[in-house]
């Protein structure tokens, strides 16, 4: 796409400008997004590890290292994420990205301990999320989520992007099949019916 191509063109020089530069950061960060939704995993790789090194103990750094982690469970390197999310966890910063970091990483831990099927299936959701494909998304996370250590992650992830889609339908049909298997997430499947 060209116009893909002249937003990585623009930003790349914008952040070659020089560590100084008050857009580096906001640049490498944007970059970085762009090659992971185009799944050019490598480059966003190496974006997300440049802005982690120059930003560390701060913001940018924290959020870099917590996408860096997505890419890695998305590429279901579930081990090399879990040391990215420590990293954001053990950094003593309060980031935005912190509350997340702690849901993927308990995400991780019982999927590697409990159901490694579902936390296969819970990385390809993930990827759909990232690639901004969200039907396929939800396939990945509520297809055959009958059982596994993850069923109600899967489920509550699935349901809510049918919520920010205004599938409220599909969202609602869903819920009355987490709620029929009375998890922990009945009486947030509840509120949704």
């Amino acid at each position: 796409n060209g116009r893909t191509d002249s937003a990585i063109t623009a930003l790349t020089e914008m952040a070659l400008r020089g560590n100084r530069s008050k857009w580096r950061a906001p640049a490498l960060d944007l970059l970085g997004d762009i090659h992971l939704i185009t799944g050019n995993d490598e480059l966003a790789k190496e974006v997300f590890f440049k802005l982690a090194s120059e930003n560390k103990g701060k913001e940018e750094g924290a959020l870099a290292l917590y996408k860096m982690a997505t890419l890695h469970v998305i590429r279901k390197e579930y081990a090399t994420a879990q040391k990215a999310l420590n990293s954001v966890l053990g950094g003593g910063l309060a980031s935005a990205a912190f509350n997340d970091a702690i849901d993927l990483s308990y995400t991780l831990d019982i999927g590697q301990r409990e159901d490694i099927a579902g936390l296969d299936a819970y990385s390809a959701g993930l990827r759909h999320e990232v690639s901004r494909t969200p039907d396929a998304a939800v396939s990945a996370y509520l297809e055959d989520a009958a059982t596994g250590a993850l069923l109600e992650r899967r489920y509550k992830r699935g349901i809510e992007i049918l919520l920010d889609g205004q599938e409220f339908d599909r969202a609602e049909q869903w819920a009355l099949k987490l709620v029929q298997k009375e998890t922990a997430l009945t009486p947030w499947a509840h509120w949704i019916i």
